[in-house]
């Protein structure tokens, strides 16, 4: 429940601030000014303010409780796009495969293997400034691979020469792997 408010109050603030809430904004303040100049005389003070708080005001309230409940029928919606996707965990599952199960011939194929794309999104990554905080351990994760190849038919394969150095190296693959894995997700 608590989630569901702060997505909504988070989606709410975002939808604030778009050109057509703006403009409808624009029109409350049009209104209010006409409720408020339509009054004639002070007589009357408690009846003027209480038609310019309610009247004039109303459609503020109204469009911004309005608003509200669309974001918080919404929430669930927002909550579950926000999930990680299944995709992003496995990109340096797929590159610690080729160190797991060691070929010496490089992995090519038109367009890009699936693990080809696993290193360019990694590399995405690690020119993210969001990710900044784990910059190195992609480098060190990515300095275990070798891309070649052109740019229809790229080639990746790992820098090992031999099945003994990959798994050699395997473990501390695997360290980076998970941690470049949680946070990415």
């Amino acid at each position: 429940m608590s989630k569901s408010i702060k997505e909504t109050w988070k989606h709410f603030k975002k939808g604030s601030k778009s050109i057509w809430a703006i403009v409808w904004s624009c029109l409350n303040v049009a209104w209010l000014i006409f409720v408020t100049l339509k009054v004639d005389g002070a007589e009357k003070a408690a009846e003027v303010v209480t038609e310019i708080l309610v009247f004039g005001l109303l459609p503020f309230l109204v469009s911004a409780v309005f608003l509200f409940l669309y974001h918080y029928v919404r929430s669930d919606l927002y909550l579950a796009s926000n999930k990680p996707e299944l995709g992003r965990s496995l990109v340096p599952g797929r590159l610690l495969q080729m160190v797991e199960f060691w070929r010496s011939e490089p992995k090519s194929m038109l367009g890009g293997t699936i693990e080809y794309k696993a290193y360019q999104a990694l590399l995405r990554y690690r020119a993210s400034y969001e990710y900044d905080h784990i910059h190195p351990e992609i480098e060190e994760f990515l300095g275990a691979f070798e891309v070649s190849g052109n740019i229809f038919v790229p080639e990746i394969k790992t820098k090992f020469a031999t099945a003994a150095e990959a798994r050699k190296a395997f473990p501390r693959l695997k360290i980076l792997a998970k941690k470049i894995g949680k946070e990415i997700t």
